[in-house]
């Protein structure tokens, strides 16, 4: 990036580049390295092979998704703005445009962090990101991590009827609606949908903050494990349960043994998984997936 051409917006960059340096999940684009001279600023992330969320939906042979599918992004989703979250991060502009689907094995990857906040126990009154994926307490000027949780919401809606939930003649019209969470389920598309991801939208579009679900207890709501996205089920006196693979024994001792070695170790380590394809870290990152 020319610095000539940023000017003022230099210290944006690096703000940017400050928050994705906090974040290491596999569904978050990766932040490598910054390399600065006199006349540019280069910022070394993960290449994603693939395509926009916002592609899939509007091409005319995917104007809708099946429910599995819609299950598995969310699930990934959720995970990674948990992470987000635990590191007081806020990302404010959660929409298809923002994620990118990986071309080799589809997963997931949240971008674009350019108007993402660091926030502990403050909260933001900027009004910022793209006003469809809007909270209510977004538009009245006061709001923290919770409204990432909305637009959450607003996304699952989109991927399982291809409409936006809060539509209007104008922006007045859209507002008001966002601020009364005034959408309904009477599109034709959703009479496939079930009742489980209807109810777990309903949930998520709540106007009380407090009343509104974290994100790990939307990962915890019955439309995931109807949708087959955990490792296992034993059937039990007629009773589904639910059993995710257990982390192996070996992954847990080689993060024991990572904890205490030198940071110079460490430098080499994350080296070298830089250095492997999608295929050598599949093990890992289902593993990962487990801990998270």
């Amino acid at each position: 990036m020319d610095k000539q051409k940023l000017k003022d917006n230099i210290d944006c960059i690096m703000e940017e580049v400050g928050i994705l340096n906090k974040l290491d999940h596999p569904n978050i684009v990766k932040y490598y390295e910054t390399y600065d001279d006199q006349k540019y600023i280069y910022l070394v992330m993960e290449y994603i092979h693939g395509y926009q969320l916002f592609e899939m939906i509007t091409a005319q042979e995917n104007q809708t998704f099946t429910e599995e599918t819609a299950a598995g992004y969310m699930k990934s989703l959720f995970q990674a703005i948990n992470h987000c979250h635990a590191q007081n991060i806020i990302h404010r502009d959660i929409k298809p445009e923002n994620i990118m689907i990986t071309k080799d094995n589809g997963s997931v990857r949240l971008i674009d962090f350019g108007l993402s906040k660091a926030s502990k126990n403050k909260q933001l009154t900027t009004v910022a990101g793209t006003p469809y994926y809007m909270a209510p307490e977004v538009l009245e000027g006061s709001y923290g991590s919770k409204a990432d949780i909305w637009s959450l919401g607003v996304l699952l809606y989109t991927l399982v009827s291809g409409y936006l939930p809060f539509q209007g003649g104008n922006s007045h019209e859209v507002f008001r609606k966002i601020k009364e969470a005034e959408f309904h389920f009477n599109h034709p598309e959703f009479k496939e949908v079930s009742a489980e991801c209807k109810d777990l939208i309903s949930k998520l579009l709540v106007v009380n903050q407090k009343k509104r679900l974290t994100g790990q207890q939307a990962l915890q709501h019955p439309w995931f494990k109807n949708f087959g996205l955990d490792k296992s089920v034993i059937v039990k006196n007629g009773e589904k349960k639910v059993v995710s693979d257990p982390i192996s024994d070996e992954v847990l001792e080689r993060l024991r043994q990572f904890k205490g070695v030198s940071t110079f170790k460490k430098a080499a380590m994350n080296l070298l998984v830089k250095t492997l394809n999608e295929d050598e870290v599949a093990d890992l990152r289902a593993q990962f997936q487990a801990i998270d």
